[in-house]
């Protein structure tokens, strides 16, 4: 089996080009192929003051990891047991139980419990050293050159819509970036000024930064919508919220869960001394999405 690892953290670009070189070698040699990958950062055990915050769910990202055509996909468990396994044992593993003969390795990707020297000093292994382990445990390992000059991070990824700029971070991805979550009861403001709002609660994925945007709302059939994230500083400002006013659409939707797509950032939230002229600023967001 021909192979690759890594956290795949939003499946962009960038790690697409790496599953698509196994699969490209696999082919080569009539041989499968076969990802791993891990369900959930592994700072999670290590940091978890500074654990980054999800892009994809493990579902999602398996999803989209098994649309790439690979053979197999296999998802392991980080626990403290799976992070105390070295870099010469987890190989083993993929030999033994796997049939790995192939490991294909990003750029900057690493593997395996870091050791320490004699002095206390933490090791981590070079390339070099992941290729003589690779030769005595039977695993021939290969490195990846980068896609680009530039190449796409899941940080960048994260920096990117924290900056608002889904323009650029979906085309990193390579797809429209998602969220998804129950509708919840709100305190009816939207409805209040002619303008009802599914309030959306979500967890496990990164938001993006506050603001209007236009996007696509998966309820269940897609339809064009205005999604606000933020506090709504007009009536008072009271913690932040996701909302969406779908266009022309009157169900009801409370207990649903729906998925929305970011298409484009129209503005800042802001401040209006009136809900009347926050109702005519709504009107030309409005126009703006209608003309996607």
């Amino acid at each position: 089996m021909i192979a690759t690892i890594g956290y795949f953290d939003g499946m962009h670009e960038g790690h697409r080009y790496v599953i698509s070189q196994v699969m490209q070698l696999a082919e080569k040699r009539g041989d499968g192929s076969i990802i791993f990958t891990f369900d959930r950062h592994p700072a999670t055990l290590f940091r978890p003051d500074r654990v980054p915050q999800p892009l994809l769910t493990p579902e999602e990202k398996m999803e989209k990891i098994a649309a790439c055509g690979v053979d197999d996909a296999v998802m392991f468990e980080f626990d403290a047991d799976f992070a105390s396994i070295t870099s010469r044992e987890f190989l083993e593993i993929l030999r033994e139980d796997y049939g790995v003969t192939t490991l294909l390795l990003g750029y900057d990707n690493h593997f395996g419990k870091k050791e320490t020297d004699d002095d206390g000093n933490t090791i981590t292994p070079t390339f070099a050293d992941y290729q003589r382990m690779g030769q005595e445990t039977g695993v021939n390992i290969r490195l990846l050159t980068p896609l680009s000059d530039t190449p796409t991070s899941s940080t960048m990824i994260r920096r990117l819509l924290l900056d608002g700029n889904i323009t650029e971070a979906n085309s990193r991805l390579g797809y429209r970036y998602r969220i998804s979550g129950t509708v919840v009861s709100g305190e009816q403001i939207g409805r209040q000024i002619g303008f009802p709002t599914a309030n959306i609660n979500v967890e496990g994925k990164l938001i993006p930064k506050s603001g209007v945007y236009a996007v696509e709302v998966c309820c269940p059939e897609p339809r064009k919508a205005l999604l606000n994230i933020g506090s709504r500083p007009t009536f008072g400002g009271n913690g932040n919220t996701i909302e969406a006013h779908i266009l022309d659409y009157n169900g009801n939707l409370y207990g649903n869960t729906i998925a929305v797509e970011f298409l484009q950032r129209i503005r800042d939230e802001q401040h209006f001394p009136t809900p009347e002229e926050l109702i005519r600023q709504i009107n030309r967001d409005m126009e703006r999405v209608k003309a996607l």
